[in-house]
């Protein structure tokens, strides 16, 4: 016999909102060179790309060995400070914090192709406080390009708690990023569920931890798909799944 739902844990992109984005893209990278060079550090393209993918591997077996997860999630900050500072510019930003947080603004803005709030999103989770639940964000993502997304998504005041993974240096389907929001807020698991449209993250997370958990199948996978996933990504518990067909959040409530 399962208790109540009273804590709701939401991903984000591909779950509340639409996002593709396209960082291979030729002009962004071309944008990014004359911007690094605005500020003294020249960069062919290729040198640029190829030491970004370097710096962020780097930063990510850095994190690693901090914290000893097998899914660690580096700061993009720190790639793109210092791809700045390696080039040893005769001047440096006098409010480098700053500089960062528009470096990601302007890499976002060009490799950003769409964004878009699904329509259930906002007046969902309004439902779900009203009716009393807690509502949560943990979401694997880079907090410098995520959290003004979810300003402009209008969901922020929604959330009772926001964790983005580059926050804590660990991502899903790590248990140890669900326990510190649980922790934290004091959550009891057998009260709470797990909702996301990836089954080898948060899916599996929930599958780890014992936990209920709500897939969002919005890409629109076949039972035999599924029952596939399920075998790819080790799910011990597929009883405590709840598949929601088209992604229609809305099914939400019946849960409520």
């Amino acid at each position: 016999m399962y208790l109540e739902i009273q804590n709701y844990i939401f991903d984000f992109y591909g779950t509340l909102v639409d996002i593709w984005t396209d960082e291979a893209s030729l002009l962004l990278w071309k944008r990014m060179a004359t911007y690094y060079g605005a500020f003294g550090a020249s960069y062919k393209l290729d040198e640029l790309t190829m030491r970004y993918q370097e710096l962020c591997r780097e930063e990510s077996e850095k994190v690693a060995r901090e914290n000893g997860s097998k899914y660690p999630e580096p700061d993009l900050g720190v790639v793109f400070r210092r791809l700045l500072t390696e080039k040893d510019p005769e001047r440096l930003p006098n409010d480098m914090d700053t500089w960062v947080r528009c470096t990601a603004s302007m890499f976002r803005i060009i490799s950003r192709k769409r964004f878009k709030v699904y329509p259930e999103s906002v007046p969902l989770l309004k439902a779900l406080r009203k009716r009393g639940k807690k509502v949560f964000l943990l979401s694997n993502a880079q907090a410098l390009l995520t959290y003004p997304e979810i300003d402009e998504a209008g969901l922020t005041q929604l959330f009772d708690g926001i964790y983005i993974s580059s926050d804590k240096g660990v991502a899903k389907p790590d248990p140890a990023f669900l326990l510190q929001l649980m922790k934290e807020y004091s959550l009891d698991p057998d009260e709470s569920l797990i909702i996301g449209d990836n089954m080898g993250t948060d899916i599996r997370l929930a599958d780890l931890c014992g936990m209920r958990s709500v897939f969002l199948n919005s890409a629109g996978y076949t039972d035999e798909q599924l029952d596939k996933q399920l075998v790819e990504c080790s799910i011990h518990y597929p009883e405590k799944i709840t598949r929601i067909a088209g992604g229609n959040l809305f099914e939400l409530l019946r849960m409520a």
